[in-house]
């Protein structure tokens, strides 16, 4: 049963500790309990499984593997059970796929135990006390506009006539960067409650940062922000190209989402899985495939995107993990 309580609550024994129940007035759907009040927090109730598609477990070379298949068959996609890590193999079958997994989880009891730190480690990792600036503050491309006034001040000609006459100057690469970013913002900003959006996390005194960050019942995520209005962006499999010329962001990327992973897991002292995202802006994208371990996704579907993801952390580690990743110590260890 879904509902089924296995521990006490930690704030008031004579309620229900935190978790997912059945909606009190019915509806067909489970909503999240915070330990004293109802959230806005909803999944679907089991035995609500599209009929196009079906949920299979496995155990493939030591991972716990849960793969979604059309009642023909057909791959959908898998999710990593252990890690969180979503592969789509049919994009068109997307939300049958989110769907599928948010019931799969209730029917098979993982939706309350979903993988995530206990209670003590928890308690542990906020016992560690250290004096930090708080991020949440930042202004979305911050980072990359200081870095594009600050090569305007050193050549200050040389960007004038960049702009005046068009040309592609290392100012003008800063500027429409901070742009881009500034755009992706306001798409992000459009998110529910339920997910916390960091801007402009620098990670070291040379001025690397991460565009943002964000974090929400489907996981935690690096964006990385690409303006290439105008262009064209074509995706395959390994790479990216910008009207046909080849790019490093599924790497740059990819390392963003490394380092994301082991500051957030040493600070918050539970490990924390996080997916990277490369956001394209452009004219023309073209998706001639897919890369295994990198989501790339078109700024205007980004919102949608994200809040369709599978359910993998609970409210109140989402809400841990935003507490240590709010922290400029966090980024500078």
């Amino acid at each position: 049963m879904v509902q089924d309580i296995c521990m006490a609550n930690p704030v008031n024994p004579s309620l229900p500790p935190a978790g997912w129940y059945q909606v009190p007035t019915g509806g067909g759907q489970l909503r999240y309990w915070n330990g004293s009040a109802w959230t806005d927090q909803v999944a679907p109730l089991a035995g609500a499984l599209p009929v196009q598609v079906t949920a299979t477990r496995r155990n493939i070379y030591g991972h716990d593997m849960l793969y979604i298949e059309l009642n023909d068959g057909t791959n959908v996609g898998r999710l990593n059970l252990d890690t969180g890590k979503v592969v789509i193999e049919r994009p068109e079958f997307q939300g049958d796929f989110d769907r599928a997994v948010a019931v799969w989880r209730s029917e098979h009891g993982q939706v309350h135990a979903v993988s995530g730190p206990t209670l003590a480690q928890l308690d542990r990792a906020a016992a560690a006390t250290e004096e930090w600036r708080d991020l949440a503050t930042n202004r979305p491309g911050e980072a990359v506009r200081r870095k594009a006034v600050e090569v305007r001040k050193q050549a200050p000609v040389k960007a004038f006539l960049g702009r005046l006459l068009g040309i592609k100057t290392e100012e003008r690469a800063w500027r429409v960067g901070a742009d881009g970013e500034e755009e992706v913002a306001r798409h992000l900003a459009r998110l529910g409650d339920s997910w916390k959006v960091i801007h402009s996390v620098v990670l070291n005194d040379n001025g690397t940062d991460i565009d943002h960050v964000v974090i929400g019942p489907g996981g935690v995520y690096t964006l990385n922000t690409k303006n290439h209005l105008g262009s064209t962006v074509t995706v395959y499999d390994r790479m990216i190209l910008v009207n046909g010329q080849k790019t490093g962001y599924l790497s740059k990327s990819r390392a963003e989402g490394h380092r994301a992973s082991a500051r957030l897991s040493a600070a918050c002292g539970f490990p924390v899985n996080v997916q990277p995202v490369v956001v394209v802006m452009c004219n023309d994208f073209r998706v001639k495939g897919r890369p295994s371990d990198v989501h790339v996704v078109g700024r205007q579907g980004l919102r949608r995107w994200l809040e369709r993801r599978p359910v993998v952390l609970r409210p109140d580690v989402v809400d841990r993990i935003y507490d240590f990743a709010r922290r400029d110590s966090t980024w500078r260890r």
